[in-house]
């Protein structure tokens, strides 16, 4: 395991809850192969020797604590106004040199890639991977820029920030389709 991984903490998105899914909570729906998505997602970063903070909307942290009881939760009162508050809320409890922010709807992602990632990151950088020129997740970010994941707010995730620091932004590209595929629909489930 590259020498990062011991400086990195994930952040692992879990409050956002799709319409595009339909009435079914797509965070807890079972994979073809098995496993409910967000733990299928969990695991890969748990592959890869990763201490992990999941962030949930308000009131679910029992909601997940009952299916994982080691696991570092915090609560984004603010998830249901967009991506960016539940970003602030994760990366606020991290201490580590290097955060990787994570998508807890995408399921299929290899831990080869985030090991790669991983081995991609520069003091002071960004690594944003990419899968045929479409960017892609999951992104690490250096402790530089906490603060201003910090203030992120809105739907748009970090993306201002990545246009704002482009200068500091590494594109990795990867051969893994899974960093630009995540579960928006119940046929989603069954795409691997």
């Amino acid at each position: 395991m590259p020498n990062t991984a011991a400086k990195a903490q994930v952040v692992l998105l879990a409050a956002g809850r799709s319409q595009r899914f339909g009435p079914a909570d797509k965070r807890f729906a079972t994979l073809a192969g098995g496993g409910r998505v967000w733990e299928r997602s969990l695991q890969v970063y748990r592959a890869c020797d990763l201490p992990v903070i999941l962030v949930v909307g308000r009131g679910e942290t029992e909601l997940f604590r009952n299916r994982d009881p080691n696991l570092q939760i915090i609560e984004s009162a603010l998830s249901p106004l967009g991506m960016g508050h539940s970003i602030a809320s994760g990366v606020a409890a991290s201490t580590a040199p290097f955060v990787l922010i994570a998508l807890a709807d995408m399921p299929y992602i290899q831990s080869a890639s985030v090991e790669r990632i991983l081995e991609s990151a520069e003091s002071g950088g960004i690594v944003v991977p990419s899968y045929l020129g479409q960017a892609g997740h999951p992104r690490l970010f250096s402790r530089e820029f906490i603060p201003e994941l910090q203030r992120l707010q809105g739907d748009s995730g970090a993306k201002s920030l990545l246009a704002e620091r482009a200068n500091s932004v590494t594109q990795l590209a990867l051969d893994d389709p899974a960093i630009v595929r995540d579960i928006d629909i119940p046929a989603d489930l069954a795409a691997h």
